[in-house]
Order: C-alpha cells, then sequence, then structure tokens
C-alpha cells in the first residue's frame, strides 16, 4: 500500500521527513511546481508524472511516496538553493525519484521509463 504525501518547498520536505522516522519505505519524487493549470513547468516532469503514478499502482509492501514541488523555475535554476546544496538528496535535475537513505535514483528520462521504476520499486512489486 502506497502511502501518498504531498509537499511543497524544501521545509516542507525536511519536516515531513523528520516526522515519519526511520522505520519506512520512503521514494521521493522532485519536480517543477505547478501552475494555476495544475501542470509543471517542468516538461520532462509533465510527462513522467503518469508513468510513475502507472508503477505505483502495483506497489505492494507498505511505502511512503512523496510528491516534492521544488518551487518555482527561477528558484530551481539557482545553483545554489537548497535541494541542490542538502548532502542528503543532492538534486540535480527535475523530476528525479530517490529511495530516500540510498544511492538509488532516477532522473529526468529515466523517470518516463516503466522499466527503470520497475527497478527503482523492484522491493516493492506484487508478486516479487
Amino acid at each position: 500500500m502506497v502511502n501518498r504525501k504531498h509537499v511543497e518547498g524544501y521545509c516542507s520536505l525536511i519536516k515531513e521527513l523528520d516526522q515519519l522516522g526511520d522505520d519506512n519505505s520512503v521514494f521521493i519524487l522532485f519536480t517543477g511546481s505547478k501552475g494555476s493549470d495544475g501542470k509543471s513547468w517542468c516538461p520532462d516532469c509533465v510527462l513522467a508524472e503518469p508513468v510513475i503514478e502507472e508503477a505505483l499502482k502495483i506497489i505492494d509492501e507498505e511505502v511512503v511516496f512523496i510528491v516534492c514541488e521544488v518551487g518555482s523555475r527561477e528558484y530551481w535554476k539557482n545553483l545554489q538553493n537548497d535541494f541542490r546544496m542538502d548532502d542528503r538528496l543532492k538534486i540535480k535535475c527535475v523530476p528525479t525519484v530517490i529511495k530516500w537513505k540510498t544511492q538509488e535514483r532516477l532522473e529526468e528520462a529515466q523517470c518516463q521509463d516503466p522499466n527503470m521504476l520497475e527497478i527503482l520499486f523492484e522491493d516493492c512489486f506484487k508478486g516479487m
């Protein structure tokens, strides 16, 4: 079962992660923030979203999946933003999906590949 959470910005993400503690399998999708039209400013994020959503449907284990909007395009492009500077995250691009507290991650076009998502989520899939 996937416990979905949504946060906006770095501080909200850190607060959520602190509340979760260490007893959870946590995946985080970093994506460009959505505008009034409901779409991210990041075209790769828009393409990756439905593929990721489909992959989440076959997760059987208890996991937390956090969608973290990284802010405006201008904020994201600042190479000194919190997401890029935090050594625990090391986010270089969006979209990025990470398995928290591991080195496992998918970046950009990899997030649109169902096979790559399966590899990232493999311990959580039904029947595996």
